[in-house]
């Protein structure tokens, strides 16, 4: 008479199922997580934009002089930096996350506030940030700097754009 022993560890059989299993779970999972990392970039960059457009107000009114938010190099999509229109003083840098880029075409030279804190032009100012699955971050920057941020490309989200609402 035999006596039996406790079995250790998985049967190649059972290591190979829970493979399977997780391969699968994996192949599900690996979209969504893109998409959600995909959107979490384009909210920093709209959050990016608009801290931009809040600290130029500040710092305008605070400094006393004239400030502007400006792209890198002349490109919106390099980023922008906040400085005052002598640029000699830089008080705020943000490059451009990759795989973003803005698609308005009504972004302007510069957004200038003056020491007032009131902008130099008081027409509103449309970027767009968007990314390779055309979907993006409408900001609408109206009178004294005052923003509106919505999701393009988004149906049935809350916050959706009702209007201008395509990455082109």
């Amino acid at each position: 008479m035999g006596t039996k022993r406790a079995q250790n560890g998985l049967t190649v059989i059972e290591l190979m199922l829970t493979i399977a299993v997780a391969g699968v779970l994996l192949a599900m999972a690996v979209p969504v997580m893109r998409g959600f990392i995909m959107d979490n970039r384009l909210t920093a960059q709209a959050n990016a934009l608009v801290n931009a457009i809040k600290i130029a107000r500040t710092e305008a009114v605070k400094r006393r002089v004239s400030m502007e938010v400006a792209p890198i190099s002349g490109d919106w999509d390099n980023g922008w930096l906040v400085r005052d229109v002598a640029k000699t003083i830089t008080v705020f840098n943000y490059e451009m996350a990759p795989g973003i880029e803005e698609t308005g075409g009504g972004m302007p030279a510069s957004i200038v506030f003056r020491p007032s804190g009131a902008r130099s032009v008081l027409t509103p100012v449309v970027a767009k940030l968007c990314d390779d699955r055309k979907k993006g971050r409408r900001i609408e920057i109206r009178g004294l700097g005052i923003t509106s941020v919505c999701w393009i490309n988004y149906p049935g989200r809350a916050e959706a754009c009702t209007s201008d609402n395509s990455c082109s």
